[in-house]
């Protein structure tokens, strides 16, 4: 019977070295990015590719690309290599040709390279991602080698990924505003930058929303602040009703909220802020305490790259514009450009 290799210890301790780092980071993306760098050291890979949920709830994205890919980035073709059916099949290590690779990984990975090696980052039966080393120039070893290697190595990542999602959860609540269960200014730095960040890969538009709640404080004045922040509560619902899913509403402070709009024109986030607008005023607030109450809100509004390209900029504009309309007629969207509804 033939036994099947395993690694030598010497091997095995150079791999617990390549991985000990890893132990240490907090954030699945940086997890991924060093995991690929320690698999393509460890299997002397002359590129390669991480692929990954940054959360259980997200779909796969690009982390990491280290080798000769390049410079310019086609997004939409690394958004199509993240959901090739093909490729979210291995359930394993697998070695594939150049010959396979249109299959595997449609135009994304360039011709340049002649073989790779697909390996699952998976738990139970649960894709989580996957790492795609090109060119080993370690084959020679044997593929049954190459395996132990990915496997072991991918096992350790697997850990500190895991790790790192479960610390990431419990810092979120630290990103959660009590009240309203929306987002809290904590969050907005983060997603302004990861959004921007889309926005300058894909070379589309982004805008960003600030609200501010028309004379609010009589509603804590004539009924209290208990009676305030139920309305603060039911703003909050009418701002995930008429946002798009991907959308991301955060309760800024008091009676101010953002809203960070991927993708959106200028003249798109203008129709959704007038859309909100509209609601505002029509809804009556506090009704469930047989009260009825009217608000209004004033609305600014920014949009990268046309009015500012840093999250910096946008904030700050949107709030100027939202201010304008405080100032003048009040229940109004106005434009950084100061252009009035």
């Amino acid at each position: 019977m033939k036994k099947k290799p395993g690694l030598p210890d010497k091997r095995k301790l150079f791999l617990y070295e390549l991985t000990d780092a890893l132990f240490t980071l907090e954030h699945p993306k940086t997890v991924g990015e060093k995991g690929l760098e320690a698999l393509a050291e460890a299997l002397c890979a002359k590129a390669g590719v991480c692929i990954l949920k940054t959360s259980l709830t997200q779909s796969f994205e690009l982390i990491a690309k280290i080798g000769p890919f390049p410079e310019e980035e086609d997004a939409l073709l690394w958004q199509e290599f993240c959901e090739r059916p093909e490729l979210l099949k291995v359930d394993s290590p697998k070695f594939i040709g150049k010959d396979r690779f249109p299959a595997y990984f449609g135009e994304a990975i360039p011709p340049d390279f002649n073989t790779a090696l697909i390996i699952p980052l998976q738990n139970g039966g649960e894709l989580y991602g996957f790492y795609i080393v090109l060119d080993i120039s370690s084959c020679a070893e044997g593929e049954d080698l190459l395996h132990h290697d990915a496997n072991f190595m991918v096992a350790r990542i697997f850990a500190c990924y895991r790790a790192a999602i479960r610390f990431q959860e419990a810092l979120g609540l630290a990103y959660v505003d009590s009240l309203t269960n929306l987002y809290n200014a904590r969050y907005l730095p983060m997603i302004m930058e990861r959004r921007l960040l889309e926005a300058k890969k894909s070379r589309k538009p982004m805008s960003f929303l600030f609200l501010d709640m028309d004379n609010f404080r009589e509603v804590n004045t004539r009924f209290g602040h208990q009676a305030g922040g139920k309305a603060l509560v039911e703003v909050g619902w009418i701002l995930e009703r008429f946002v798009r899913a991907n959308d991301t509403v955060i309760r800024y402070g008091g009676d101010e909220f953002t809203v960070v709009l991927p993708t959106a024109s200028h003249q798109s986030a203008r129709e959704i802020a007038e859309r909100i607008r509209c609601a505002i005023k029509e809804h009556v607030f506090l009704r469930r305490d047989g009260r009825r109450v009217n608000l209004t809100v004033s609305i600014g509004v920014a949009t990268y790259p046309d009015d500012a390209k840093t999250a910096e900029e946008l904030l700050h504009l949107a709030d100027q514009a939202m201010y304008r309309g405080k100032e003048t007629t009040k229940d109004a969207v106005y434009s950084a450009a100061g252009h009035m509804k």
